[in-house]
């Protein structure tokens, strides 16, 4: 493994932090034995979140609900502002809802339905958690952009 041209790409995309806490979580808790390439920014926070959300984020309703409003705020680089990372968290874009809907390919004019779609769901999801869904999604989502600004994603 060519370590040099690895660590350039991890310090191009803002993950070399990032990696190194991979390393120093794996190191604590899983007994591997990697020399992490500087020191660990912020390893606690991380696991944190990775044991919270399960790897991939979408455990529970909410964290699927936080990942959208993440993903918005990463997109949007928090610089526009809450309303339009809420119209980005409700209405994502096309190539977004074709990661669920890969017909969106052939027939995009099936894109609107399909938001009105997600919407119905989040409203349902929302009633069955007694109206908390909202509330416990912007929690997560505020403490995702808040690690993701300590590895300067964001």
């Amino acid at each position: 493994i060519d370590s040099d041209y690895i660590y350039n790409a991890l310090k191009e995309c803002n993950a070399f932090s990032f990696f190194s806490d991979i390393i120093h979580i794996g190191n604590d808790y899983l007994g591997f034995s990697q020399n992490a390439p500087c020191e660990p920014n912020c390893p606690n926070a991380l696991l944190d979140d990775i044991i919270c959300c399960g790897v991939f984020g979408n455990a529970t309703q909410a964290q699927r609900t936080a990942f959208q409003m993440t993903n918005a705020a990463v997109s949007n680089n928090t610089s526009s502002g809450k309303f339009k990372i809420a119209l980005r968290t409700i209405f994502p874009s096309k190539s977004q809802m074709m990661n669920h809907h890969p017909e969106l390919l052939q027939k995009p004019w099936l894109l609107p339905l399909r938001w009105v779609q997600r919407i119905g769901r989040f409203l349902k999801h929302n009633k069955n958690n007694d109206g908390n869904l909202t509330k416990e999604s912007i929690q997560i989502s505020k403490k995702r952009i808040e690690l993701l600004k300590k590895y300067k994603i964001i």
